[in-house]
């Protein structure tokens, strides 16, 4: 039986968290021009701040109006419809808050509802920065999309199809898994899944 649930991170693979989160700096007068920041765990060394001071900043933008109206990248939004269109259905597994924080919840729901009506089934956050695991566990034989190698091995290691997404210059430094695939966009995933 042909394997029908996609499960994907959501910063960096389908939504441009940098491109907003660097807007919101420049505004907050944290930087002189609009950086695009990426992946989040470099705030700190981008602003030379503290982790903590970093977490602190990132959970106030995700609360903010601007966590809202992350745009997508032209391709996640191009075929995570076509997928949908063709029977795969999505659940969004992102460490973008605390668990059970309400305000993140639906500000990310809003944000993925404005431009994938109603195709992401389920929404779970989790901690930033924390394993996805305790996520992953719950679902079996499914595709699992992720930018952050550490979290793809943990979706392999549950039994998912893991496809690591490395769109990203900043992100080129993770390193490889003989059992996953690098890819650098849902096109060339779209390709890989027509051919399953």
């Amino acid at each position: 039986m042909k394997r029908k649930l996609i499960l994907t991170d959501i910063d960096g693979v389908v939504l441009q968290w940098g491109k907003t989160f660097g807007h919101y700096i420049k505004e907050m007068g944290l930087v002189p021009d609009t950086h695009i920041i990426r992946p989040a765990y470099k705030v700190e060394k981008i602003l030379n701040i503290s982790r903590e001071e970093a977490f602190t900043l990132i959970y106030e933008f995700h609360h903010s109006k601007y966590f809202t109206d992350l745009v997508p990248y032209a391709d996640a939004f191009m075929y995570i419809n076509h997928l949908a269109k063709e029977g795969y259905r999505f659940i969004a597994i992102t460490a973008c808050g605390k668990a059970n924080n309400k305000i993140i919840y639906d500000n990310r729901y809003k944000n993925l509802n404005k431009y994938f009506h109603n195709i992401f089934e389920d929404l779970h956050i989790m901690p930033l920065g924390e394993s996805k695991a305790e996520c992953l566990s719950k679902y079996k034989n499914a595709y699992w999309i992720e930018d952050s190698l550490k979290n793809a091995i943990t979706g392999l290691e549950f039994g998912h199809f893991t496809f690591f997404i490395n769109r990203e210059e900043d992100l080129r430094d993770q390193g490889s898994h003989p059992m996953i695939t690098e890819f650098s966009s849902w096109k060339e995933i779209y390709i890989q899944l027509s051919q399953k």
